[in-house]
């Protein structure tokens, strides 16, 4: 694994074990490897008879989306009644309620990497436990952030993967389509993913999304917004706005900007060469995880669904995996301002494909 900083080059040298059987390198490496129509049959019928006395057997998905096994809700709901009779969980009825709820139908087309309810919520918050270590890091981290935090002062959470900045660049899309811009993408995921705003278009989207939902705000209220994100351009153009003498004439609202100062800012979602370099997986982690924490705490949250990260932040904020019970998170491809709707990459919708092509032609013609 990329971010592994341990020998066992593994999640387990940052997150804990998913469950008390610990498997050893040489468990992986003595262990039956599943071939494709197993994997299948694994996924459409759940179970395979045939390895039911290996102790180990590891399968590749290849990072594609799976569709969860058919027993898993029924195993995991009769493990927690069987917790709450060994009176290992507490039996009360909050807590039966959740075991119940385990086994409520989703939608059949639904695919556990999409996680859009409460049973992949939970799951994803549990796989994302940090070491003690880490966990130590991370609330020292998350406390400093939070700390300039007024309660009585409303909130929203603003994570940006990248942004566009003036140079000469060679851009290419998911669309097969090469071109040259007058521009430098300040992270590549603004080179593969998806469009990208300006750091003061991201701020002119929030503002028009918090009055919509906040009509009765009052002109120069104070908002605190939190800025995280992987691009240094991000954090430049984020300084200077912060150090502007004078408010945008489209300003209605008091921004005040916090930073992450822990962004590693890797300008990049591949951090394979990254690592190599100065700074250490572990840093990367701690840098995106005290990230997630923090805009978890947040009662809004404005992101680009386009990210697998953000799309990580909304199953969490959904599912009631937040400081605030009440928390919303919001895609700004969901936003009720057409111009401010980002456009992932592999979206061949008419609008999108429109939008971005009005994107090479202007910087086609500053060239």
């Amino acid at each position: 694994w990329t971010l592994a900083s341990c020998p066992r080059r593994d999640f387990q040298c940052f997150f804990r074990p998913p469950s008390p059987c610990v498997l050893t390198h040489d468990d992986y490496q003595n262990a039956y490897l599943m071939n494709r129509t197993e994997m299948r049959t694994l996924f459409r019928q759940g179970n395979l008879p045939h390895l039911d006395n290996e102790r180990v057997v590891v399968f590749m998905p290849n990072f594609r989306p799976q569709r969860e096994p058919p027993r898993m809700r029924d195993r995991l709901a009769k493990i927690g009644l069987f917790l709450v009779q060994q009176g290992l969980l507490p039996d009360i009825a909050i807590v039966k309620e959740a075991i119940q709820r385990i086994n409520t139908p989703v939608d059949e087309r639904a695919i556990a990497f999409q996680g859009d309810d409460e049973l992949a919520g939970g799951l994803l918050l549990y796989v994302s436990r940090p070491r003690p270590e880490y966990l130590n890091q991370l609330q020292t981290i998350e406390e400093a952030l939070l700390a300039k935090q007024d309660n009585f002062i409303p909130s929203i959470g603003l994570p940006i993967r990248g942004m566009l900045c003036v140079a000469r660049f060679t851009c290419k899309f998911m669309f097969f389509r090469s071109f040259q811009l007058a521009s430098t993408i300040a992270s590549d995921k603004c080179e593969f993913e998806a469009e990208c705003f300006s750091f003061e278009t991201y701020l002119q989207a929030t503002q028009e999304w918090w009055l919509q939902q906040c009509p009765n705000t009052t002109d120069k209220a104070k908002i605190r917004v939190l800025v995280t994100t992987e691009s240094t351009d991000v954090q430049e153009q984020e300084r200077t706005w912060i150090g502007r003498p004078f408010p945008a004439l489209w300003e209605r609202l008091d921004f005040a900007i916090d930073m992450n100062p822990y962004d590693v800012t890797q300008n990049t979602g591949l951090v394979r060469t990254f690592v190599s370099n100065d700074t250490t997986a572990d840093q990367v982690m701690l840098s995106a995880l005290s990230s997630l924490r923090a805009q978890l705490s947040h009662r809004f949250v404005l992101g680009n669904c386009c990210s697998n990260f953000h799309r990580l932040m909304q199953i969490l904020v959904r599912n009631g995996c937040t400081t605030d019970w009440d928390s919303k998170f919001v895609c700004l491809q969901d936003h009720p301002n057409e111009s401010f709707r980002l456009c992932c990459a592999w979206d061949k919708s008419e609008r999108c494909l429109r939008r971005l092509g009005k994107i090479v032609d202007n910087f086609t013609d500053v060239l």
